[in-house]
């Protein structure tokens, strides 16, 4: 059962600011620079409290292009079907990346 059915939003928003300073996408670790549009979701979960939760607008296009309507933020890349290879490949090659990328520069 996928997070929104387990853990549903019972109070949030979701909107698409101008970053106006550096921001991290939670799905691909890239960085959102200023002037790009991205997704931020502020809410309260059921069982885990508030969060909230920045995505780039790369990442918002796969989920709508991919039809994921229910995971666990930060988790898309465990929602993605890599069967299919294409759009999800390219997510998960661009993730471990991105992911390495930083880990040099910590």
């Amino acid at each position: 059962m996928c997070d929104c059915m387990e853990n549903p939003m019972v109070r949030g928003s979701v909107t698409k600011p101008k970053a106006r300073k550096v921001h991290r996408c939670g799905e691909c670790l890239r960085d959102i620079l200023p002037g790009e549009r991205y997704e931020y979701v502020s809410g309260i979960w059921k069982d885990s409290g508030g969060s909230t939760h920045k995505t780039c607008a790369d990442c918002v296009r796969l989920r709508e292009v991919i039809g994921i309507e229910c995971y666990a933020y930060g988790l898309m890349m465990d929602a993605i079907d890599y069967r299919d290879g294409g759009e999800g490949e390219a997510f998960a090659k661009r993730r471990r990346e991105n992911w390495e990328r930083r880990r040099v520069v910590q």
